[in-house]
C-alpha cells in the first residue's frame, strides 16, 4: 500500500514541488525519531539500535497515517457555500477562514505547491498528508479551532464597525511637521491591524502603508539594552518612572532620563547597544531583530533620515545634557550616538508589520509568524510592557493606564501601538495628531475597542461593567489546566519552539 501511495505520489507532484515539501519534514521527522529512541538507552549494538529506530519509525507512520486519514475527511467535510468547491479551495479557505493570509511564512511554500497542482488535479490523500507534513501541529490547531480568536469573523465584523465609525467622523488635530515635508502620507489616512499571538490577521483601512519607526524605535532599543546588560545594570543608566512631561521634554532626574521611552531614554540606550561595534553593524543587528520581530523586510526611509539629522538640535542638547551628567558610558562619542538614534528611527515598514512586532510582544518575545524566539529574556518582555503601560503615550500614560490599563507606544507619525499579553497585538494609524502628540483617531479607536470587548485585565478580575462587554472567546489555548496538558503534548512529540511558546506565555 506505501509502495503504491509513493508511486501516485510521484505522478502528482514535480520534483520542485516535493522539494519545497520533503526536504525539511524528512529531517525533523528523523531527528525527533532518533531523540525519542536515544535518549539514555544504552543499545547493545548498532544493529539494535537500527532495529528499534525502524520499528519506532513503523509505529510513528502508523499513528500519523490514521491521524492526517482522520484530518482529510474532516478538510472534505468542509461547507464554502459552493456546489463547485474543491479540496484545493476547501485547504485554502481553511486558512483564510481563521484569519491567515495565505502568504504567512509557515504555509505560503505549501500554498505555492497547492497553486503548482494542476488545473484538473485536486487534492487527494496523498497529497495531502505531503502538504501538512510540515506543519502538522500548526493544521491541527485550525482544524480544531484552537486559536486565539476562535469566533472570527464576529470579531472582525464588530471591530470593522467601529473603524469605519472613527473613518467617518471629521478629522481633528495636525500633522507632525517634518513627516508633511518628507512623507507620501495623506493627513488623513487611517489604517488599523491586528495579530493575535497564533498568526490570526485583521487589516483595515490603508494597512499596507508604509512608516517609520521614530518613538516607536525607543521599544526595540530597550528590549535590546535590557538583554545585553539586564534591568539591574541598565538601571544606572535610565530610570522607570513617567515624566508627566512632553517626549523630548529637556530635563533628567537626578542625571538620567526618567524612562526608556522618551528621547533622552531612547538615546541613552543607542549608546548602550552593540557598544563595540561598528555604526554600520550596529545598523544591521538592529534592523535584523525589528525584521524578525515582524517576520519580513524592513526598509529605509532616506528623506526622513536626512530631514532629522538637519532638525537634530534638541536631541543633541539631550546628548550633551547626559553626557554634562556623566551618564554616556565611558567612550561614548554623541556625533555617533546621534547617527545610529537617527538611523533607528529611519526604519520603515508596514501598518500591519507593526501589529505583527506588537504581538511579538504579546507573545513573550516569539514572532508568532515564524515561531523564532527573537528575545529569550522574559525579564526583559516584563519590563518593556510595564513601561510601555506607565509611559508609552506621552503626557496622556497615567489617564491611558486608568482607562485602558493595557501596554500601547505612540508615535508622532500618527502611529500606535497596542499589545494585549497571551492574546494579541494591534496598530492603528492616523497622522493628525492630539496636544499629547498621539494619533487623535487611533487613540478613539483603541479606547473604544478595548471598552468593546474588555480586554482589561483589571476589569476581569474585579467583574467591573462586564455585562456590557461583548462575549468573545479569546481565551489562549482553552483554561490553564488545558495549557498544561498541551505543554506534555508538545514534549512528548519533541515540540521544543511550540514548548518554549507555552512556557513564554506563562503556562
Amino acid at each position: 500500500k506505501n509502495g503504491g501511495s509513493k508511486v501516485a505520489l510521484e505522478r502528482k507532484l514535480t520534483p520542485k514541488m516535493e522539494q519545497k515539501l520533503r526536504s525539511q519534514t524528512k529531517f525533523n521527522r528523523r531527528q525527533s525519531i532518533e531523540e525519542r529512541a536515544h535518549g539514555d538507552i544504552k543499545y547493545k549494538s548498532e544493529k539494535k539500535k537500527s532495529k528499534v529506530l525502524n520499528a519506532l519509525a513503523e509505529t510513528t507512520s502508523i499513528k500519523m497515517e490514521k491521524r492526517f486519514m482522520y484530518e482529510f475527511e474532516q478538510l472534505c467535510e468542509i461547507d464554502c457555500q459552493d456546489e463547485n468547491v474543491t479540496n484545493k479551495d476547501r485547504f485554502k479557505y481553511l486558512f483564510t477562514s481563521k484569519g491567515f493570509k495565505l502568504d504567512d511564512p509557515r504555509i505560503k511554500d505549501i500554498i505555492d505547491v497547492v497553486d503548482e497542482l494542476e488545473e484538473d488535479q485536486d487534492i487527494d490523500f496523498d497529497i495531502f498528508k505531503e502538504l501538512i507534513r510540515p506543519i502538522s501541529t500548526f493544521f491541527r490547531d485550525i482544524l480544531q479551532n484552537n486559536l486565539s480568536l476562535k469566533d472570527i469573523e464576529s470579531f472582525s465584523k464588530s471591530t470593522r464597525e467601529i473603524f469605519e465609525k472613527h473613518n467617518l467622523e471629521a478629522p481633528k488635530g495636525s500633522m507632525a511637521k517634518y513627516l508633511s515635508e518628507t512623507s507620501n502620507a495623506n493627513q488623513d489616512d487611517f489604517a488599523a491591524s491586528i495579530c493575535t499571538v497564533d498568526g490570526q490577521r485583521i487589516e483595515l483601512g490603508s494597512s499596507d502603508s508604509l512608516v517609520s519607526l521614530q518613538q516607536i524605535s525607543s521599544v526595540v532599543s530597550y528590549l535590546i539594552a535590557l538583554e545585553q546588560h539586564g534591568q539591574e545594570s541598565l538601571s544606572k543608566y535610565i530610570g522607570t518612572e513617567p515624566s508627566g512631561k512632553s517626549f523630548d521634554n529637556l530635563e533628567l532626574k537626578e542625571g538620567i532620563p526618567h524612562n526608556p521611552l522618551i528621547s533622552s531614554g531612547n538615546l541613552l540606550c543607542c549608546s548602550l547597544i552593540n557598544q563595540k561595534e561598528t555604526i554600520d553593524r550596529k545598523y544591521e543587528k538592529y534592523a535584523k531583530v525589528v525584521e524578525k520581530m515582524i517576520g519580513a523586510k524592513v526598509s529605509f526611509n532616506n528623506s526622513v533620515y536626512l530631514n532629522q539629522k538637519e532638525r537634530a538640535h534638541r536631541n543633541f542638547c539631550l546628548l550633551y545634557m547626559l553626557e554634562e551628567a556623566g551618564t554616556l558610558p565611558e567612550g561614548a562619542d554623541v556625533k555617533e550616538i546621534m547617527n545610529f538614534f537617527t538611523q533607528t528611527t529611519s526604519i520603515e515598514m508596514k501598518v500591519s508589520d507593526y501589529s505583527v512586532m506588537a504581538a511579538t510582544l504579546a507573545n513573550g518575545g516569539i514572532c508568532p509568524l515564524t515561531d523564532e524566539n527573537v528575545f529569550s529574556d522574559s525579564e526583559a518582555i516584563k519590563g518593556t510592557l510595564s513601561q510601555m503601560l506607565c509611559c508609552g503615550m506621552n503626557t496622556f500614560s497615567g489617564k491611558w493606564a486608568f482607562d485602558v490599563g493595557l501596554p500601547a507606544k505612540s508615535s508622532t507619525t500618527g502611529m500606535t501601538i497596542l499589545v494585549i499579553p497571551n492574546k494579541m497585538g494591534i496598530a492603528v494609524w492616523s497622522p493628525r495628531l492630539n496636544k499629547d502628540s498621539n494619533s487623535v483617531r487611533g487613540q478613539k479607536f483603541l479606547c473604544e475597542l478595548i471598552d468593546t470587548f474588555g480586554f482589561n485585565d483589571i476589569d476581569h478580575v474585579y467583574g467591573a461593567g462586564l455585562m456590557k462587554k461583548m462575549l468573545v472567546n479569546l481565551s489562549f489555548k482553552g483554561t490553564h489546566n488545558n495549557d498544561s496538558i498541551n505543554l506534555l503534548y508538545y514534549a512528548k512529540q519533541n515540540k521544543l519552539r511550540e514548548m518554549r511558546k507555552a512556557v513564554a506565555q506563562g503556562c
